[in-house]
């Protein structure tokens, strides 16, 4: 499986229309063209990732550019809600995919779609931060987010998984914004 740009625009095959779908979504974004700015469907975005992983009780936060030295080495998933409900979805996933027969594509999405968003996230994100820590682990958030969305996908049409709550973190990467993560009960955004 390979790459192909058809008019500037990237696109992979995963041989499944709704992984291609999202593939296709990850593979077109203008990373972090508005980080800086806010806009209040991302923290609407935000607040249905949360409630669509069925947690509640956080405070959804905007953070400046000019924060983010302050709040990076705060933000800690194990310190979270959040991170109690993510730990155990890359297993579970993992097990269903295997169930449903699809574990060769889930392979195709594990070892593809990362190299295939890294050069236009790393591109993204060198040109909007200075601080190359920083930039690392957004080059590693962006992977991580590219993976389990579209591994989702794969079990989305199963009666108890439904809806991709990564799709919302993408909806967000999509405008421009950074889902960065969350420290305790706050979920930050940029």
């Amino acid at each position: 499986m390979s790459i192909t740009l058809i008019e500037n625009h990237a696109s992979y095959d995963f041989k499944h229309e709704r992984v291609n779908q999202m593939a296709d979504r990850l593979l077109n974004i203008n990373w972090y063209q508005h980080v800086g700015t806010i806009h209040d469907d991302v923290q609407n975005k935000a607040e249905k990732f949360l409630q669509s992983l069925n947690i509640a009780n956080y405070e959804i936060k905007w953070i400046s550019k000019d924060e983010i030295g302050n709040i990076y080495d705060t933000i800690r998933l194990t310190n979270s809600s959040l991170w109690e409900a993510l730990k155990v979805l890359p297993d579970r996933l993992k097990e269903k995919i295997d169930q449903s027969g699809q574990e060769e594509i889930l392979n195709e999405i594990v070892y593809h779609l990362p190299e295939a968003v890294f050069h236009e996230v790393y591109k993204g994100a060198f040109k909007t931060f200075s601080d190359e820590s920083f930039i690392r682990f957004l080059v590693g958030h962006a992977m991580y987010i590219s993976v389990l969305a579209c591994a989702w996908e794969l079990v989305a049409n199963i009666n108890e998984w439904g809806e991709n709550p990564f799709a919302y973190l993408v909806d967000i990467l999509e405008m421009g914004h950074i889902p960065l993560g969350s420290n305790n009960q706050t979920f930050y955004i940029m």
